[in-house]
């Protein structure tokens, strides 16, 4: 029976999880195509709540895939299909629930900014428009609230009404995460969101997710192998559509138990 919106969002937040090291989502036997080409094969992951579990691979290893599987948004794709299960706290994403819900609790970044051609104030609360259950002091609270959770209030508190694109792509990014936030997932889905920006910009995204954090189960796809060092808890290293391995941070870059993993992390090689 098809679960409605709200019966969706009730069912996960009764589902109390607190233990840092118990999977917040668990893929199982689970595999994916567009037409015939099978894009990921026989997923097997966990990714553990309040740490920032990090996907690192070569290009077309099926990092975004993968990503995108978890936050259903490949379901838009005709031509893809796939087995297995998606576990949210145990509830299985792929099952017939309402799809806007799911994506409500699995907040999704991408590798560049997609601000819309609106104000700062109305990105900030553009998943907020059609709730009719916050009130104008509420919405007001929420948008400053995200804004200083990604330390942009300070930079914008006096242009809320300025169009988005006028930001620079590093504010953009974070103005992203802010609108992501701002309807409470419990869950981030961030592919790449540092891959267009420079150096220091890269930096204030990355002090950000390790702020955030506490507050939020992360996973973080990138393909820079010095930022998942930096700022990982765990690590999975993906290829040609299968983890090789996954673990933890610093197990994986001093003791791996697969040659392609150590020679992925130390050579930037892969010959999976």
């Amino acid at each position: 029976m098809k679960m409605n919106r709200t019966g969706v969002t009730q069912l996960l937040q009764q589902v109390a999880i607190e233990d840092s090291q118990i999977p917040c989502i668990k893929m199982q036997e689970f595999n994916a195509w567009f037409d015939k080409n099978q894009v990921l094969k026989d997923i097997n992951l966990q990714f553990n709540l309040h740490q920032i579990n990090c996907i690192i691979g070569p290009s077309g290893s099926g990092k975004s895939t993968l990503l995108r599987s978890i936050n259903r948004i490949n379901d838009d794709i005709t031509s893809f299909k796939h087995q297995g299960e998606i576990l949210l706290k145990g509830i299985n994403v792929l099952a017939d629930h309402d799809v806007t819900a799911i994506r409500k609790q699995l907040g999704m970044v991408f590798q560049k900014p997609c601000v819309f051609p609106n104000s700062i104030r109305e990105n900030i609360l553009f998943g907020l428009q059609f709730d009719n259950t916050y009130s104008l002091q509420q919405r007001q609270t929420i948008m400053e609230d995200k804004l200083k959770a990604v330390a942009l209030w300070n930079e914008v508190q006096q242009r809320l009404n300025s169009p988005a694109t006028d930001l620079s792509l590093g504010q953009q990014q974070r103005l992203c995460i802010a609108r992501t936030l701002a309807v409470n997932p419990q869950v981030l889905l961030l592919d790449e969101p540092t891959s267009s920006l420079d150096p220091v910009s890269s930096r204030a995204i990355e002090d950000l997710m390790l702020q955030l954090k506490d507050r939020y189960t992360i996973i973080f796809v990138t393909h820079n192998i010095l930022q998942a060092k930096r700022i990982a808890d765990r690590l999975i290293f993906m290829c040609d559509g299968q983890v090789i391995e996954q673990g933890n941070k610093e197990q994986l870059f001093n003791n791996p138990a697969k040659q392609q993993t150590w020679d992925y992390l130390n050579n930037e090689y892969c010959n999976c």
